[in-house]
């Protein structure tokens, strides 16, 4: 996480900060940083993507979204895929639908919600390439138990 946090910073991470981060601390193990729903489909190689929980148009309005939230996935060649959420949430029929069937780490959260003097924490992007780290370094399983 420190060399994540040295690179990003624990403010506003955008998609080309994640890009520009990432190929520093994992080379081509990122396969890319998407939109939610954009990124690419599991190839059964051994690969990190990082995506936003927001897709990149909003549905209903039509426009732009910021971005929300950045989550993890690592995947293998035997075809396994493991989410990484650093509030430790799972997928359910209403957060992240798309992801019903994909195993997240363990439920306990790395990122509070907010700071004490209740400013919103931002430092996802730098805790989504912390776990990537750890599952290039150590595998999926060990990953899990983050």
């Amino acid at each position: 996480m420190r060399q994540a946090i040295d690179l990003l910073g624990i403010g506003h991470t955008s998609s080309s900060d994640l890009e520009r981060a990432g190929a520093v601390m994992l080379g081509s193990y990122l396969r890319g940083v998407y939109a939610g729903g954009d990124e690419p489909m599991h190839d059964n190689t051994d690969h990190c993507v990082i995506y936003n929980t927001q897709p990149r148009v909003n549905p209903v309005t039509r426009q732009l979204n910021p971005g929300e939230h950045w989550l993890a996935e690592a995947r293998d060649v035997h075809g396994n895929r493991l989410v990484f959420d650093s509030f430790g949430r799972t997928a359910s029929h209403i957060w992240q639908p798309r992801l019903l069937n994909v195993p997240f780490t363990q439920s306990d959260a790395e990122q509070p919600s907010h700071h004490r003097d209740g400013r919103l924490t931002q430092w996802c992007g730098a805790a989504c390439l912390a776990f990537a780290a750890v599952a290039k370094t150590h595998g999926l399983k060990i990953a899990a138990h983050i």
